[in-house]
């Protein structure tokens, strides 16, 4: 499946960017997929926001039309 927005990086920020761009109806849910490293974020992004979530960074950018990377700035090599 094709995703407009893929996040990478399901943190604090992220979450916020996701709710505004929701709120202004920006995307839809299922028009976005998230990847994190924690269980707990995933989870959030799953359940409260509608957005599925994965583990996998690569899944997300192998998905996405367009991503947004939401790391903190020594990660973002890596990533």
């Amino acid at each position: 499946m094709s995703y407009e927005l893929g996040i990478i990086g399901a943190g604090q920020m992220a979450e916020a960017i996701v709710r505004g761009l929701l709120r202004a109806g920006l995307y839809r849910p299922d028009q976005m997929i998230a990847a994190d490293v924690m269980p707990a974020r995933r989870a959030l992004f799953a359940d409260q926001l509608g957005i599925k979530a994965v583990e996998s960074n690569a899944q997300v950018a192998g998905n996405s039309r367009a991503l947004l990377l939401s790391v903190k700035p020594y990660q973002m090599k890596e990533v």
